[in-house]
């Protein structure tokens, strides 16, 4: 990559307290943004073409060590167990706890229709993080063959042809 491109760096906890139950939660995208959880195929095309440490998007631990694949998927099989599903009827409405609850959809076909309203946001401060949220820039490392990424390259990665 070239000396002019940046990657951003997040660190985050990955448990809080809920702020009304006290309980504490898992809440974080440790296994949703984790290498490990690409397709293999384009897994392997991002380390080729990019590096490791220029991935798009990877987790790891507070003090900065990959997370094995052993780990992600462990956790994954955590959320498939602790996974409850529902078959929606035509006028249900699902209310959810955004801090309690982590929550996505399956794919569909056919037609839908998704109203969403918020309640009064939550500062993170009342959730107890067990470390401060940091944010930051890191400078983007040259990869294996010290390429910058290009449009052909992009649309390698996402299947797409010139």
């Amino acid at each position: 990559m070239g000396a002019d491109q940046l990657r951003t760096v997040q660190r985050r906890s990955a448990t809080i307290r809920h702020p009304g139950t006290g309980e504490e939660v898992w809440f974080n995208h440790t296994v949703f943004w984790n290498e490990w959880s690409l397709d293999e195929e384009i897994r392997e095309v991002f380390v080729e073409d990019l590096g490791h440490e220029n991935l798009p998007f990877n987790t790891a631990y507070g003090d900065g060590e990959p997370i094995s694949k052993e780990d992600v998927e462990a956790i994954d099989e955590a959320y498939r167990q602790a996974t409850v599903r529902e078959t929606w009827r035509p006028g249900d409405i699902l209310i959810v706890d955004n801090i309690l609850s982590a929550h996505a959809r399956e794919s569909f076909k056919g037609p839908r229709k998704i109203v969403v309203t918020m309640g009064d946001p939550v500062p993170l401060d009342a959730c107890e993080p067990t470390v401060q949220p940091q944010a930051g820039f890191a400078r983007a490392t040259a990869a294996a063959g010290g390429e910058a990424a290009t449009p052909a390259k992009a649309r390698r990665w996402f299947g797409r042809r010139s």
